[in-house]
């Protein structure tokens, strides 16, 4: 496993769980020419989101080990493991990691530039990621109807569902949904919808946001399971020549990352232009029945939560704090160096990289994304800040 690894870095599975999460969720890739490859960057926030929920989902470890042995085939699953962040080093490192993934992809048949759609439905991420029998939306014996038109709608293959409204005026995604599991009985921990927006019936982020299954006899009167949108891609088309990502947590809110590249993470869109193809990705989520989160509440991009006339006076006050934080490195600190034992008994002192945003307390600190300098990849963001 590379030493820039996530999991080598933290204790992903045990009390470092949710720093790992943290960075995957906050951190998109950073490289600095980053910016010729949308697609692959959206690919990579999709499986950074995917891992933090399987990381936090009732028995998906195994799931996540079956996928640490396809990395070997698929760089890209292991890519997404890669820290990231935008501090001057950690930029040369994604650099770096991101060029030697560009190249082993280049030797599989891949440009650059690649399109998301197209390296989302690979050969290589299908038969790395997407054919494990754990995401497979449809369970034999109904997947002797794959290919078919039915009244679940058209599989495009047992790990994707395709909502097309139009073909079905009136139809919500919960209908579209309640047809599916009429034929199948999996619940997979993840789901994938390609979804066609229709210009004679929008819909909304909150008709979109999440869907139930049927009812089940795991289910109890106090918790109930619902599929949650995690992350939505734009897919490129004659108006936007770049793909584009957003990603949501499990409870309900837009994310926002510590950083957002504006080639792969801008905000000039809505999930309600039409006519447009989405890929929405959905995490499988258990709930208290009696939760009242106002869902309607929660719009489709949030706002940063400061206004910005109060950036500059804000800041000062941040760059003080920081520099206050026990076990902080200053922004100029220089990385310590740990001993790697040679052949012959000799030792080689090599750099140990350190996340400026743990302190020596193991807590984590991310970092404002309003705060972003003009050296950062997400320097640029078009996010709105708050009136």
């Amino acid at each position: 496993m590379d030493e820039l690894d996530i999991r080598t870095l933290h204790d992903s599975k045990g009390h470092g769980r949710n720093t790992a999460c943290s960075i995957l969720t906050g951190r998109p890739p950073s490289s600095k020419d980053i910016a010729a490859s949308p697609g692959l960057a959206c690919l990579i926030v999709v499986l950074r989101h995917i891992y933090a929920h399987l990381l936090h989902h009732p028995g998906a470890l195994p799931f996540l080990d079956w996928l640490k042995s396809s990395e070997k085939e698929n760089p890209i699953l292991r890519v997404a493991w890669h820290p990231f962040g935008d501090e001057p080093e950690e930029v040369d490192q994604a650099t770096k990691a991101v060029k030697k993934l560009i190249e082993e992809l280049s030797s599989k048949g891949f440009s650059p530039d690649e399109a998301f759609y197209t390296l989302c439905e690979s050969s290589l991420m299908r038969n790395t990621l997407w054919s494990h029998p754990g995401i497979r939306v449809v369970l034999p014996p109904a997947q002797a109807n794959m290919g078919s038109q039915n009244s679940a709608g058209s599989y495009l293959h047992a790990d994707m569902l395709e909502f097309h409204p139009a073909q079905k005026p009136g139809q919500s995604l919960q209908s579209f949904a309640d047809e599916l599991f009429k034929t199948t009985t999996a619940r997979p921990p993840i789901i994938r919808i390609l979804y066609h927006s229709d210009e004679k019936q929008p819909i909304d982020l909150n008709g979109l946001r999440s869907f139930r299954p049927p009812a089940s006899s795991e289910d109890t009167a106090f918790r109930v399971k619902k599929y949650m949108l995690l992350t939505i891609v734009r897919l490129n088309d004659t108006s936007h020549k770049n793909d584009y990502v957003r990603a949501y947590s499990i409870l309900g809110p837009n994310f926002i990352a510590e950083y957002e590249p504006p080639s792969f993470m801008a905000h000039r869109w809505s999930v309600k232009d039409a006519p447009v193809k989405y890929m929405l990705i959905y995490g499988l989520h258990e709930s208290q029945s009696n939760d009242l989160t106002d869902f309607d509440s929660l719009p489709e991009i949030a706002t940063y939560r400061i206004a910005q006339e109060d950036v500059a006076r804000i800041r000062r006050v941040d760059d003080y704090l920081n520099s206050l934080r026990p076990g902080q490195q200053t922004p100029g600190a220089d990385s310590t160096t740990s001993g790697t034992n040679l052949a012959g008994g000799s030792e080689h002192s090599v750099p140990e990289y350190k996340d400026r945003r743990i302190s020596s307390l193991g807590l984590y600190f991310p970092k404002s994304a309003w705060n972003v300098k003009e050296n950062s990849p997400g320097y640029g963001s078009d996010r709105p800040y708050r009136e």
